[in-house]
């Protein structure tokens, strides 16, 4: 059985988070993943335009994202499959863990990030 996965890794860095991500085709149990550094709220981020938390539901439920990633203070940013960027401030925090959880299989971000 072939699977998308993406692993959360929750490391506290103080410049930065860790991103781990599958690629997708390698059957369950095949070490298949990439690791990658990413900067957290990084001047670009924070200046990426604002959706509410409905919109930005709805754009992981119709699968349109490719990146998603939560902050400790509960600010969520998304990368769209067509590269677009937003953000958005979760009502609880990990609301968008729950999320996630819910997307049917092949629909959710092929990479997800904590701070």
């Amino acid at each position: 059985m072939k699977t998308r996965l993406a692993v959360l890794v929750s490391v506290a860095l103080v410049a930065g988070a860790i991103i781990v991500s599958a690629d997708g085709g390698a059957p369950v149990g095949t070490p298949s993943a990439e690791v990658t550094r990413i900067p957290i709220q990084s001047d670009d981020m924070t200046t990426w335009p604002t959706v509410s938390w409905g919109e930005a539901v709805e754009r992981l439920q119709e699968c349109r994202v490719s990146v998603a990633g939560q902050t400790h203070a509960g600010d969520v940013f998304l990368t769209m499959r067509d590269a677009r960027h937003v953000r958005t401030l979760e009502p609880a925090l990990d609301d968008l863990w729950d999320v996630l959880s819910s997307l049917p299989e092949g629909c959710g971000p092929r990479s997800v990030w904590t701070e």
